[in-house]
């Protein structure tokens, strides 16, 4: 963000590395959900697209961007502008959350992109949800469901998920023993689990993939996901928000 002297320098925009592997389109309204990486992917795809016009705001609640990142902070009936513009009302812990008024959007609603964090997982890297999970309003027209692998082979420890009972009882893993693909992919494609409550096209991101050996682990998972499920995906992305690296991994079908 420009300002007076001491203010952080703008960041600059980094290649659109992920708005062209998921086909964004410039009036999207997307949701992000799940755990590993929703809040960076958030700012990665601002940061892409910052030379439109980016609306940032939080169905539940999410943290405050790196300094450089916002362009302008919009009180409430503000309209955005060029760039990348933060709505959210900030809370004792710092965190933000809150939608504009006159919500439900719509593609275009704010005149180019808005990107919504639409779930909560306490940075922990397994999650089971609640009935009222994720909070994903009326108008998306794509919802990303991020997760990771690198749980998969270690002791399921309940203080790693949040929502232990609920992951337990979704994917039927046991304290103290190995957390397997299976359970991860219980946990995407179960009718309780993370597209419960999805909205528009669907995309899977497997993230944190960051070594030949998480690529495998992607497509192990990959493999154990129904077919049925698979077909109701648009796309299935593995990758590393923070490396800025995405491989496609197909369509849902067969």
């Amino acid at each position: 963000m420009n300002g007076p002297a001491g203010s952080p320098s703008r960041l600059a925009a980094p290649p659109p590395v992920f708005t062209q592997a998921l086909g964004l389109k410039a009036d999207e309204v997307v949701a992000l959900i799940g755990c590993g990486g929703k809040t960076s992917l958030l700012w990665r795809l601002a940061l892409e697209n910052r030379s439109g016009r980016v609306l940032a705001a939080a169905t539940t609640r999410f943290r405050p961007p790196p300094p450089g990142l916002i362009d302008r902070v919009l009180a409430d009936g503000e309209s955005p502008g060029k760039g990348i513009n933060l709505f959210g009302r900030q809370g004792p812990d710092g965190k933000l959350s809150g939608l504009p008024t006159g919500w439900p959007g719509r593609p275009g609603r704010f005149g180019g992109l808005t990107l919504l964090e639409a779930d909560g997982s306490r940075q922990l890297p397994l999650k089971g949800w609640a009935d009222y999970e994720p909070v994903v309003p009326e108008g998306v027209t794509l919802t990303i469901g991020l997760c990771t692998v690198g749980e998969a082979g270690r002791p399921y420890q309940p203080d790693r998920v949040h929502r232990p009972d609920i992951f337990q009882r979704l994917t039927g893993a046991v304290p103290g023993r190995p957390i397997t693909l299976e359970h991860i992919a219980a946990m995407i494609s179960r009718g309780e689990g993370l597209f419960r409550r999805a909205v528009g096209r669907k995309v899977l991101m497997i993230n944190q993939v960051e070594s030949p050996a998480g690529q495998a682990q992607a497509e192990g998972l990959l493999a154990r996901l129904p077919a049925d499920f698979r077909r109701g995906l648009s796309l299935i992305l593995a990758g590393s928000v923070r490396g800025g690296r995405v491989l496609d991994l197909g369509t849902g079908g067969p």
